[in-house]
């Protein structure tokens, strides 16, 4: 079950109307009956305008799919960001992002 999906065009014209936040949740609700708590739509929040800059470009053509929350059947796992499309041979290719929020980081010393 995926929660949002959309092209790369649609993705990117979803976070400039900052409407992004707003369409997974909605999405979210249906699939799940659930609201995303504080930190999951932070985490939207804070992700998916980076997730823009980074799929901005033109090796990756305007029709790619982009799915986000990409929940896998009979776990309560998710797959934060994919991108699905094809490569110059015509394959099917996809690319799994997981996206961490992390307040802080520590280095340690062995």
């Amino acid at each position: 079950m995926i929660t949002y999906s959309n092209t790369k065009a649609g993705f990117i014209y979803d976070v400039i109307m900052n409407s992004i936040e707003e369409k997974v949740e909605v999405l979210y609700i249906k699939e799940t009956n659930r609201r995303l708590n504080y930190r999951e739509r932070l985490a939207i929040r804070n992700s998916m305008q980076y997730m823009r800059n980074l799929i901005d470009i033109e090796d990756i053509p305007d029709d790619a799919g982009i799915a986000i929350e990409y929940m896998i059947l009979n776990t309560s796992k998710r797959i934060d960001f994919l991108i699905t499309g094809f490569n110059s041979k015509k394959e099917k290719n996809i690319l799994i992002i997981e996206l961490k929020q992390w307040e802080h980081v520590e280095v340690l010393k062995s």
